[in-house]
């Protein structure tokens, strides 16, 4: 036997092999983002209560009363907050026509759905970049620790704007030594969402 036999035994090499699989990944992102998604809705405390309240309240009055915050009047956040807002209401039709979405989440209870799924895109393509796509098993450890950091943070997770830069600033790390500028550019959008 081996030195290296003797300290990693064929069983834990097995068993840490087995975490190198990108579609045990991908399937431990889906199942921990649908948790989160079903506890933001519907756990105690209603913690997507900024987005559904807050955030929606603001998208309604630009689009009924004409009053954008941060244009037509202060606001909290920089201007580009208010894209990732506007889309999370223009995607109600792709939330409303997904099969077996709860009838509770109908109405203004959509906004909170279309909310997470666009989370759970923008957290996909971001899981994507710094795997390298499954490509890249040296990658994938840090794929392993994002999903776990997004379980231990809980709901919050996914339901505050900074949902919506922690993807955007991943990707961008990802890509400041092999495209400096599509990295200073998806930087930069996420300041104007929301300055850390």
């Amino acid at each position: 036997m081996t030195a290296a036999q003797q300290l990693f035994p064929p069983a834990t090499l097995t068993a840490v092999s087995r975490w190198r699989n990108p579609l045990l990944l991908w399937g431990g992102f889906v199942v921990v983002h649908l948790w989160l998604g079903f506890l933001n809705l519907f756990g105690p405390g209603y913690p997507l209560n900024d987005v559904t309240s807050v955030y929606k309240y603001w998208i309604d009055g630009g689009i009924v009363a004409h009053f954008w915050v941060g244009i037509d009047g202060p606001w909290v956040y920089p201007v580009g907050a208010i894209i990732p807002m506007l889309l999370a209401h223009l995607s109600y039709p792709i939330a409303a026509a997904i099969a077996g979405f709860p009838a509770v989440e109908l109405g203004a209870g959509l906004y909170g759905g279309s909310w997470l799924a666009l989370v759970m895109l923008l957290n996909a393509i971001a899981l994507g970049v710094i795997t390298g796509w499954g490509r890249r098993f040296d990658r994938l450890a840090a794929g392993w620790w994002w999903v776990a950091f997004l379980t231990l943070l809980g709901p919050i997770a996914l339901g505050r704007i900074d949902s919506i830069t922690v993807p955007l600033a991943l990707v961008g790390v990802s890509l400041i030594a092999t495209r400096p500028r599509a990295a200073a550019v998806l930087l930069t959008a996420a300041a104007w969402v929301k300055v850390w």
